[in-house]
C-alpha cells in the first residue's frame, strides 16, 4: 500500500520466535547471576520494544510455567515495556501472579507489576485489599508489598513539591549547628 504510513513499527521477529529464543538462551546460561540474567533480559526488552503491550504480557504468561527463565525476568519484560505496564488489569494480573510461592516471586510481582498498576489506577483498592485477607500467605504478602509503589510515588511527588523547603531546611539545620 503505497502512500500510507505504517502505524505500527515493523517487528523483525515474531513473538513466538522470541519466546523460543528466550527459552533456549536462558537454559543455556552457564551463570545464574542476577547481573547476567538482567543483561539477557535487557537484550529481549530491546527486541520487544515494537510489540504491543498485550503481546508482551502474553509472552510473560507463556514463560512463567516453563521455568526456563526465572520468574522475575518475565515480570521485568512487562515492567520495562511501557505499553505492557499500561495494559495490566485485574484479569491478567491474577494470571501473572498464579504460582507465587516464595519471597522473591511475591516481591518481584508486587514491586514490578501489581504495585505500579495499582498506583496508576489500573487495579482497584478492593482487589489489593482482598489479597491482604487471602488464606494464602503469599497473596497476603503481595497485597502488602504492592504498597511499596505507592510509597515511592509519594516520595517523588513530595521531593518535587518540597524541594525548596528541603533546601532551606538543610541550610537552617547547618546554620544552627555551625553557629
Amino acid at each position: 500500500m503505497e502512500g500510507i504510513k505504517t502505524l505500527v513499527k515493523p517487528v523483525s521477529k515474531s513473538i513466538v520466535a522470541i519466546e523460543d529464543d528466550i527459552n533456549r538462551k536462558f537454559c543455556a546460561l552457564s551463570s545464574m547471576k542476577t547481573a547476567d540474567l538482567r543483561n539477557l533480559r535487557r537484550e529481549y526488552s530491546k527486541q520487544l520494544a515494537g510489540f504491543e503491550g498485550e503481546q508482551v504480557i502474553q509472552l510473560a504468561l507463556n514463560l512463567l510455567p516453563q521455568r526456563s527463565a526465572p520468574r522475575f525476568v518475565a515480570y521485568e519484560l512487562i515492567h520495562h515495556h511501557k505499553d505492557a505496564l499500561r495494559c495490566l488489569n485485574s484479569r491478567n494480573i491474577k494470571l501473572l501472579g498464579r504460582g507465587i510461592d516464595s519471597w522473591e516471586a511475591v516481591d518481584t510481582f508486587a514491586c514490578y507489576l501489581s504495585g505500579p498498576a495499582w498506583r496508576e489506577g489500573q487495579l482497584t483498592d478492593a482487589l489489593i485489599e482482598s489479597w491482604t485477607t487471602s488464606k494464602d500467605r503469599w497473596w497476603r504478602r503481595a497485597g502488602v508489598v504492592s504498597t511499596v509503589a505507592l510509597n515511592n510515588k509519594l516520595e517523588v511527588e513530595e521531593a518535587t513539591r518540597n524541594e525548596h523547603y528541603r533546601f532551606v531546611g538543610w541550610w537552617w539545620m547547618i546554620a544552627t549547628i555551625w553557629w
